[in-house]
């Protein structure tokens, strides 16, 4: 009788935020910065993630092929 197991997996993701605020440890102080400004970094990481994840379906199949082809090298 043969068994089939079912390999899952899961990801954390910390969604960017808009910060307006930031540290600056040059002089210990907090500064404001534009909420323009801060959207746009909110914009770009977003992007960033989305791209990531658009690319995922052709990544992860070329990762799991190398990784088998190590295991069936090593072996």
């Amino acid at each position: 009788m043969k068994c089939l197991i079912k390999k899952s997996a899961a990801m954390v993701l910390n969604w960017p935020e808009i910060e307006t605020r930031t540290f600056d440890f040059a002089t210990f102080s907090r500064k404001e910065k534009p909420f323009s400004e801060a959207r746009q970094e909110y914009d770009k990481r977003v992007n960033e993630i989305t791209d990531w994840l658009e690319r995922a379906p052709v990544i992860i199949p070329r990762l799991r092929r190398r990784a088998h082809q190590r295991n069936s090298i090593a072996t």
